[in-house]
């Protein structure tokens, strides 16, 4: 399947998760973005042989390593087959990759509700513990809206 169907498919799908009027626009790198209580979900389409749609959230920026936040993000992996929690250059990041090919709203909607709830609960809970910075305030009147 060509990249620009899926994208376009992608486009659609994104527009009707979020419930939008407008559809949802890629920044200059084709990523799309939103916002999810303190998480901001970056879903892109990752063209290669086998093109992956890849949603993910920086749960923490500026955070540096340790022992106890590594432990951390192990348990937090052990408990989420689906999703994967890891470190990387003064950051965690929460990523859930999909075959392009094979994509259905069903599975679509799995994924993004899935980032979405982990990726709002989990950056709270790793900053507290191990500070670093959330995308935006945990406060819990705000709407989830589009960035």
């Amino acid at each position: 399947m060509k990249a620009s169907v899926i994208r376009s498919y992608l486009e659609k799908f994104l527009q009707d998760y979020l419930g939008s009027d407008e559809p949802l626009e890629p920044d200059e790198d084709g990523v799309y973005c939103f916002r999810r209580g303190s998480a901001e979900i970056l879903v892109s389409l990752i063209e290669e042989e086998q093109s992956v749609v890849s949603i993910l959230s920086v749960l923490l920026r500026g955070v540096k390593k340790s022992q106890k936040l590594l432990e951390a993000l192990n348990d937090t992996n052990a408990d989420c087959p689906f999703a994967k929690v890891y470190w990387r250059e003064e950051g965690v990041v929460l990523r859930l990759d999909l075959l392009a090919e094979s994509l259905d709203d069903a599975q679509l909607r799995m994924a993004c509700g899935l980032v979405s709830r982990l990726a709002d609960e989990l950056d709270t809970r790793l900053a507290t513990e191990f500070q670093g910075d959330l995308a935006f305030s945990d406060d819990k009147e705000e709407e989830a809206v589009e960035v």
